[in-house]
């Protein structure tokens, strides 16, 4: 897939640009190159959630994982996009379906946990904040998670 046909896309979706969007393995939001059609959605998602568009940005992060079921990262982004806008057992569902690529991964942790907590799971809401605790003791997702250990009976 050629990089103009890339831009092509953005641009149809009526996205905004702007000097950050012309890095795109530096940018601060995370986006990654081009070369498989399910990172095109997983751009374009990123893209709508830095503007606000969160409901297009979940389209497009489904578009993503339809194509490519095994896209962990797409999986990853949809539930957490789907756990800000408050949809619990769709968010859950999607970080189970992450877990292959995130297991080592404290911030995973971190958020599963947090959605286990909102949605009521105590056990599972423990298990994950404390396996965040273990993977990177010390950091700010640990510390968060050990108040949260605190509030759970």
């Amino acid at each position: 897939m050629r990089a103009g046909l890339n831009w092509y896309f953005v641009k149809q979706r009526g996205l905004r640009f702007n000097a950050e969007w012309m890095h795109f393995n530096h940018s601060p939001v995370g986006y990654t190159a081009y070369p498989t059609p399910e990172k095109v959605h997983l751009n374009l998602g990123l893209l709508y959630l830095s503007q606000g568009r969160q409901d297009e940005a979940i389209a497009e992060f489904r578009r993503g994982v339809e194509i490519n079921p095994k896209f962990w990262r797409g999986h990853y982004e949809l539930a957490s996009a789907l756990d800000k806008a408050g949809r619990l057992d769709e968010a859950i569902s999607e970080y189970e379906v992450a877990v292959p690529d995130y297991k080592g991964n404290a911030e995973y942790h971190y958020r599963l946990g947090l959605a286990y907590m909102k949605d009521q799971q105590a056990p599972k809401a423990r298990e994950h904040l404390s396996r965040c605790q273990e993977l990177a003791p010390g950091s700010e997702n640990a510390s968060k998670a050990l108040d949260l250990l605190k509030m759970i009976p």
